[in-house]
């Protein structure tokens, strides 16, 4: 793995968060050997002012200066991250492409820029490795302004696809991505749609934080009670990637079974219509630290998507988290699965989904047989670990930084 290097990432999301999040994972084994400076999402006044007023969570005093906007995390694996909240921007992804646009757009960049500067002046990350997460808007206002020696793009999503910041996002992307030295898709779709970008693209898939969920492992047995309902659990967002009908259909065919959902609600209609079944059951949003405990109590892991321009160019996180915990997986064929096609259970139909939960559920395995599957599933998943992920990075890191001093060499006079 690369060492002793200044890394700075101008991320999406927030660091922080109830959702496990790709490149919170992959940039918490980086910052083992590297110094790391995370640009946290970028808060906006309309953030700011609901706020105020008490509807909405937004780290306040961070953003007006009132509290020192550069903080240090400590991660479970004894290191730390330098995390930076910048101050607020104006709201601009509901305006067209217009002169406004382009004018607010120049002044949030000018404002975000001067922050990380700052910091990274303070911090002395001199000649840092930028990755910039899923931010192409506020990549292109950056590019050579952190006298970086290298520049990459990290796309875990199709953004002409992702309703949040399709709008805009497509258009920057295509003009971003043929400036970064370097783009990582985290897919193969992604990968070969990114490449007309870019020549320089490269795979590094999404991976699992294995020492977190085999923890389900040793708390499973306190929930394996005689007469218990099988569990069916879903670990994720329930947003509009979800396939209702499908879910719909194995719930009001498997009464017996008790449907869980873990994560957060971004699609409430799609809430309300399961939650009229009693055999459903939403347990909300939780921290990383806090999903062994939920997924202990699953039977079987599922992955319910429907089939579409995003869902495609999705290689999903809890693919393999349900697999080191020792889970067996159904999911639907929602994207490019060979990876999994002989470690989980890919449904085309309705039926077939709703066979393969009653098989899993209702059919038990003898002990050893048990035991086997569930050593096969957490070996599959230690082989995609975000250790061995980073891995894969730093050798990317490490050849492109060598093709740049070849051809600086090749160029020079």
């Amino acid at each position: 793995m690369i060492q002793g290097k200044n890394i700075i990432c101008v991320g999406f999301p927030s660091w922080e968060g109830d959702y496990m999040k790709a490149i919170v994972q992959i940039l918490s084994v980086l910052a083992q050997k590297n110094r790391v400076l995370y640009i946290d999402y970028q808060h906006t006044y309309k953030d700011l002012a609901m706020s105020v007023v008490g509807k909405n969570k937004a780290p306040l005093k961070r953003m007006l200066g009132l509290a020192k906007r550069c903080r240090t995390i400590r991660l479970a694996n004894q290191t730390e991250v330098k995390v930076l909240t910048l101050p607020p921007v104006f709201p601009i992804n509901w305006l067209p492409a217009n002169k406004l646009y382009h004018w607010l757009l120049g002044w949030n960049s000018r404002q975000i820029r001067h922050s990380i500067q700052k910091t990274a002046e303070k911090l002395e990350m001199h000649n840092p490795l930028v990755i910039n997460a899923f931010n192409p808007t506020y990549g292109i206002p950056l590019i050579n302004r952190l006298e970086e020696r290298l520049l990459l793009y990290y796309c875990y999503d199709e953004i002409s696809h992702a309703e949040w910041c399709k709008k805009h996002g497509a258009r920057m992307e295509a003009a971003f991505a043929p400036q970064a030295d370097a783009v990582i898709a985290t897919s193969e779709p992604l990968q070969t749609s990114k490449r007309r970008y870019n020549d320089q693209c490269f795979l590094v898939k999404n991976g699992v934080n294995v020492a977190l969920f085999q923890q389900a492992l040793g708390q499973r047995s306190q929930y394996q009670i005689k007469d218990k309902p099988q569990v069916v659990g879903y670990l994720g967002t329930v947003d509009d990637r979800l396939d209702y009908e499908l879910l719909e259909f194995c719930i009001q065919k498997a009464p017996n079974l008790q449907f869980y959902f873990v994560g957060r609600v971004t699609y409430p209609s799609g809430k309300a219509r399961l939650s009229a079944y009693d055999n459903v059951h939403f347990l909300g949003a939780k921290s990383p630290e806090q999903l062994p405990k939920q997924v202990a109590q699953f039977d079987v892991g599922i992955i319910p998507f429907v089939r579409n321009g995003f869902t495609e160019n999705i290689y999903p996180l809890k693919i393999n988290e349900y697999l080191a915990a020792g889970l067996p997986v159904v999911t639907t064929n929602f994207g490019q699965l060979a990876d999994f096609q002989e470690i989980v259970t890919i449904a085309s139909q309705s039926q077939d989904f709703l066979q393969a939960l009653l098989l899993e559920t209702h059919y038990p395995e003898c002990d050893d047989e048990k035991q086997a599957n569930i050593q096969k599933r957490v070996a599959f998943a230690q082989a995609n670990s975000w250790e061995s992920r980073a891995e894969e990075l730093s050798q990317i890191i490490e050849e492109v930084i060598e093709q740049k001093k070849e051809e600086f060499l090749v160029h020079s006079p």
